[in-house]
């Protein structure tokens, strides 16, 4: 029988596996935000191999008990997350965003008085020649892949918007103890990225002016994007989402489950929403940068 626990817990994570052939099956895994991100998806996968692992082998699976849980995440960041720190930290999104301009890309169809949230996905791969190049650029700019990614998305924006002030919006882990390897959360944060795009300057130069902002925006990366916006207040729009259109989301390729006697693979969905005007997520997993562009 199913407890209360399980029952409050079955909204937030449910799974479904659906067999195809004897040797072909689909595992539809579905966890909600509140419960998970990105970082907490390669702890399933691993755990998802452990027990698969023990199970075909005949016994299940031994887990040691994790050293810390999620709400011990929750209590460092309200301990963290003090009056005085937030403050400054808001002080200085405050500065930082005054005057920003949203997004206006050229479109084929009037925007809609109200945001609708519908869209649509486009799978996106760098091939692992460009990516080994986008690397060594990175090095020699004492910059990391996101930065460059992230100055190739703006210039992009740039060439089709016209707009030179641009902000964009990227995904920090939320993940800076170690002992938050491990756990099953959302960690997650948004920060929104503002840089000055010129046509003139090299793309070395916009590299640089995106390596500055970056690290200005994660030292200020405590805020939750939510309060920010309440904070900041910005002239409300209800046809497009506040302080930013636009997102770059870059991380790591989750590791799929490696499977005696099988193998694993990814199947890309494309759910028909999206929060932004514009959204490049990638994977990267050391040889090639794929995902979608939505």
């Amino acid at each position: 029988m199913e407890s209360a626990a399980d029952a409050e817990l079955r909204p937030l994570l449910r799974a479904e596996l659906v067999r195809i052939a004897d040797d072909d099956h689909l595992l539809v895994l579905v966890v909600h935000h509140l419960a998970g991100d990105g970082g907490s998806m390669a702890v399933l996968a691993r755990e998802l191999e452990a027990c698969y692992r023990g199970l075909s082998g005949g016994a299940p699976a031994a887990f040691a008990a994790p050293a810390i849980q999620y709400a011990d995440f929750a209590r460092w960041q309200r301990a963290r997350l003090t009056d005085a720190a937030l403050d400054e930290q808001i002080a200085y999104w405050r500065r930082r965003l005054a005057g920003a301009a949203a997004l206006e890309l050229p479109t084929d169809l009037p925007r809609p008085a109200v945001q609708t949230y519908r869209g649509a996905a486009h799978p996106v791969a760098l091939p692992a020649a460009l990516v080994a190049r986008l690397r060594a650029l990175a090095r020699a700019e004492d910059a990391t892949l996101f930065m460059v990614v992230m100055a190739g998305f703006l210039a992009l924006l740039h060439r089709y918007s016209g707009q030179r002030d641009l902000t964009v919006g990227t995904a920090v882990a939320g993940r800076d103890r170690a002992e938050l390897e491990g756990v099953v959360g959302f960690c997650v944060n948004t920060i929104a990225l503002r840089v000055e795009v010129s046509g003139r300057s090299s793309f070395r130069a916009l590299v640089g002016d995106v390596r500055r902002a970056a690290l200005d925006g994660f030292a200020h990366q405590d805020v939750p994007f939510e309060r920010l916006v309440e904070a900041l207040a910005p002239a409300r729009d209800r046809s497009r989402s506040p302080l930013i259109q636009a997102m770059l989301v870059l991380r790591r390729a989750v590791a799929l489950p490696r499977l005696a006697g099988g193998a694993a693979t990814e199947v890309p969905i494309d759910t028909g929403a999206l929060a932004l005007d514009l959204q490049l997520s990638l994977s990267d997993d050391d040889h090639r940068l794929a995902g979608a562009l939505a």
